[in-house]
């Protein structure tokens, strides 16, 4: 038994240090305390993003210093300030709070803040509804930066794919061209000049007998040897590479008038010649104008009009068909014209303007020059 006891004692005491509690020094806790403080403080001022705690009534109960440099408030005149003096549309803000309680938590919600001076800034914000202890919300954390290099960034991307957009288009119509071009040119140089030739031999077969069939052979020649000019005409008229977009105007509407529409050309004030993809695209907009005038809106009068002005070139084409609606193009089958004007327009960096009713129709496109 005398051995049993020191034994077990010592069992006792090594399960007992198991849980022994050292004391700490009350000055370490404290500098413990201080230093874990300083930290939270230090993350808290070091923050880039304004990180606000308000009530559900919208009434501001934290916010970070950061707030200076974003609304150019100090923190501590806005404690107790209501969250919704910062908006500059309270319908919007309404609706996002309405959303949050629904959703408990809103990212990147973009909205413009007032600032101190008056001023406004787009600001990003991420929102996040707080549940207490009892599981029921009682407070709503905003962490908000500012969203106009994000709003800039946005703008820079959307002009780069609009200029994409515009280099593809550019580039579609130049092939276009070419392949009109070198289709003009070998109907000219191949068909036409064949034709010509074929109604040289034929006035060699000319004889007293065959005399009827000889002038109505020669007849159909001439109209197939007209018909190929006018396609070689619409297709690259040798008067636009030449002359300029006046000229060819002025030929597109003495061609295409005929007994059933009467189509002019005016030109206001002194042209002087743009650039060939500029001309070639003003065309090719007249070109489709009229053809949806006669084939769409049976018009029977069509103006086309150029207009030449210092540092801008205006063109307009005007009907007096049954008109359209813009919202019903694919109904009456002209959506795939008016997309391609649009395409032409936005090849060449000009303005568009329609407008049309049951009176008629009226294209303007303006070009800077």
């Amino acid at each position: 038994m005398t051995h049993l006891y020191p034994k077990q004692k010592q069992e006792i005491g090594t399960e007992m240090d198991k849980y022994a509690i050292i004391p700490l020094d009350k000055h370490e806790l404290a500098s413990k305390l201080m230093a874990s403080e300083d930290n939270l403080k230090a993350v808290f001022s070091s923050l880039s993003d304004v990180f606000i705690r308000s009530k559900l009534s919208g009434e501001i109960e934290m916010i970070s210093p950061s707030c200076f440099q974003l609304l150019g408030y100090n923190a501590l005149e806005l404690i107790g300030e209501s969250m919704a003096q910062f908006y500059t549309d309270l319908n919007k803000r309404e609706a996002m709070i309405k959303a949050l309680f629904v959703k408990g938590f809103i990212k990147k919600n973009r909205m413009t803040l007032l600032c101190k001076n008056g001023g406004t800034v787009i600001a990003e914000s991420d929102i996040t509804l707080v549940n207490g202890a009892n599981g029921e919300p009682c407070s709503i954390i905003y962490l908000i930066r500012d969203g106009s290099t994000t709003v800039k960034k946005e703008q820079e991307i959307k002009k780069l794919k609009l200029a994409d957009i515009r280099n593809k288009a550019k580039a579609h119509i130049e092939g276009e061209e070419k392949a009109r071009k070198r289709i003009s040119q070998d109907l000219h140089d191949s068909l036409g000049q064949l034709l010509i030739a074929t109604k040289r031999s034929l006035n060699q077969l000319k004889t007293v007998d065959n005399l009827d069939l000889f002038h109505e052979t020669l007849k159909l020649m001439d109209l197939s040897i007209g018909e190929v000019k006018y396609i070689v005409n619409k297709m690259t008229p040798p008067s636009l590479i030449h002359f300029g977009i006046d000229s060819a105007l002025t030929m597109l509407c003495a061609i295409s008038t005929s007994p059933a529409i009467a189509i002019e050309f005016n030109l206001i004030g002194k042209y002087k010649r743009l650039e060939i993809h500029v001309e070639t695209a003003l065309f090719r907009i007249t070109q489709e104008a009229i053809n949806n005038a006669i084939k769409h809106a049976k018009s029977k009068k069509i103006t086309v009009i150029l207009i030449a002005k210092k540092g801008t070139v205006g063109l307009k084409i005007i009907d007096n068909g049954i008109g359209f609606s813009l919202a019903g193009l694919k109904a009456i089958n002209i959506g795939n014209g008016i997309s391609n004007i649009n395409e032409r327009v936005e090849s060449i960096q000009a303005k568009l303007k329609i407008r049309s009713d049951s009176t008629g129709t009226e294209i303007f496109v303006t070009v800077k020059v």
